[in-house]
């Protein structure tokens, strides 16, 4: 078993019938910056590649199992919680990963309690409780992975890590 690590997608709205309406809105100053494209989440350039690496693993044989920890959305508007979940089931114009479980091991981030706005103070929308509604911080801190020196505890936060045996533990911060 394989395990995908993504986190902070960002997905905002987009607009596919419009000319790079699959890029969401970036901060002004980094528009011009060729270096940085791709590099943000929520660019149809780096969803485009890890759409194409989730494939080429796939289609080795590998058997993956996607871990999704927060930042699903860029300002956790409904409409964004709805597109990651289509990008993620790749059901969003045909596009994404195709993982209809991708909520089996997914948990929200900041981003994802926003009020829908560039505000990160105020209630969250509806979106967070419409996919994450038994969700309850703070959700589990640590992946155990088990090998054969043992159980090592691997904190949160690496991205679009690969590995062998990593389960989420429910393990709870202080």
């Amino acid at each position: 078993m394989h395990y995908l690590h993504i986190s902070d997608l960002h997905m905002g709205l987009v607009d596919p019938t419009k000319p790079g309406g699959w890029n969401a809105p970036t901060p002004r100053y980094t528009q011009n910056l060729k270096l940085l494209t791709g590099q943000w989440g929520h660019h149809f350039v780096a969803l485009q590649r890890l759409a194409e690496f989730h494939s080429r693993l796939v289609n080795s044989g590998k058997k993956v199992q996607l871990i999704m920890t927060g930042d699903a959305t860029s300002f956790g508007k409904v409409v964004e919680f709805d597109i990651a979940a289509a990008f993620l089931a790749g059901t969003l114009n045909g596009f994404g990963l195709g993982i209809k479980t991708w909520l089996d091991l997914a948990i929200p981030g900041n981003h994802d309690h926003w009020p829908g706005s560039g505000r990160i103070v105020g209630r969250s929308t509806n979106g967070l409780t419409k996919y994450f509604p038994k969700q309850k911080f703070p959700y589990f801190t640590q992946l155990r992975a088990i090998s054969p020196r043992g159980v090592t505890g691997l904190p949160l936060g690496f991205h679009a890590a690969i590995g062998h045996g990593i389960r989420p533990t429910t393990s709870l911060c202080g």
